[in-house]
Formats: C-alpha cells, sequence, structure tokens
C-alpha cells in the first residue's frame, strides 16, 4: 500500500491475484490473508449506508431469565 505522504490517503495498493484461493480455501490448504472488492469509479453508483449497533442491550435476548426486558431503549 502506498499512501500520500501529505494526507496520509491510500493512492496504490500493491496485490496478487491467487486464484486457487478465489473460493476462500486453496486445495492444498492455504487460507488467503484477506480479499480485496473493488469498483471502478467509473462504474460505482451512489448508495446511502446505515450502520447500527446492536439492536438488544444484551447478547443473547434468548437467554435473558425472569421477562423480556432485555431491549434497548
Amino acid at each position: 500500500m502506498v499512501r500520500d505522504e501529505a494526507t496520509g490517503e491510500v493512492v496504490e495498493l500493491h496485490r496478487t491475484y491467487d486464484r486457487p484461493t478465489k473460493s476462500g480455501d486453496a486445495p492444498d490448504g492455504r487460507k488467503p490473508e484477506g480479499t480485496l472488492l473493488w469498483v471502478s469509479a467509473a462504474h460505482a453508483l451512489a448508495a446511502e449506508v446505515r450502520l447500527h449497533d446492536r439492536l438488544f442491550a444484551v447478547d443473547r435476548p434468548d437467554a435473558v431469565e425472569g421477562g423480556t426486558d432485555f431491549w434497548r431503549t
């Protein structure tokens, strides 16, 4: 990865394409460190993205004893 020294913005990515790991697992057992997905600016569409916090105040609402007071307020 190459960053602009003044702004810290990423300006280049240097990656390799390892076809056998395309599905997430290679026949020889190797696993990719990550998957890079991208869309060129010319083909991108405007989108609205909403990030939500957890819906419940507890991790497992089905495990709460004594009622259903597990909603976030």
